[in-house]
């Protein structure tokens, strides 16, 4: 869809989305399912807002993000692990 060809064209490591509680939990599980099988496994998704789904179970290959103020931190240790996999990878 939409998402997955934007996010190729950007080139972009993290797919960001937030959610309303107005959506079903079906909804919201199968669509976020989906994503995550169309995406490349080293594109992150990560998802925030007030459906009560993205909290309930973990969904695999899923960063469920419950308070914008936690994202700083997030990012600090997505960059972290990023930076660990190159030099994995030079090494």
């Amino acid at each position: 869809g939409d998402i997955v060809r934007a996010a190729a064209a950007h080139d972009a490591h993290i797919v960001a989305l937030s959610f309303t509680p107005l959506l079903s939990a079906k909804t919201v599980v199968s669509g976020l399912s989906e994503l995550r099988q169309q995406l490349p496994e080293h594109r992150a998704i990560w998802v925030g807002g007030q459906s009560p789904a993205l909290y309930q179970r973990p969904l695999p290959g899923v960063l469920a993000l419950q308070a914008l103020e936690s994202l700083s931190e997030q990012l600090r240790f997505w960059r972290l692990n990023q930076a660990q996999e190159l030099s994995t990878v030079k090494a």
